[in-house]
């Protein structure tokens, strides 16, 4: 038996319990809160706007958050612990 995400129309094979499920896996997850680097600890995504390159994170008003690179390589980090400059 297969089933439609409502969200997004993927269809995926439902032979299993999860047969009342209305939400693929894709849209039923969660942005993460955290997220591990390797040697620096953790990482603090941003959950707000980017700019429109859709890696700079800004504020309400467009203005970049805690410019500087990211040591830990995730452009949207915002630890502080993690920018340079």
């Amino acid at each position: 038996m297969f089933v439609t995400c409502q969200r997004c129309g993927l269809n995926w094979d439902a032979t299993n319990a999860r047969k009342n499920v209305a939400l693929c896996a894709s849209c039923r997850a969660r942005p993460a809160r955290t997220v591990n680097a390797v040697d620096l600890g953790r990482c603090r995504p941003w959950r707000g706007m980017f700019e429109r390159d859709e890696i700079t994170p800004v504020d309400d008003d467009g203005v970049a958050v805690m410019p500087g690179r990211r040591v830990c390589g995730n452009s949207d980090c915002v630890n502080p612990d993690h920018v340079e400059g």
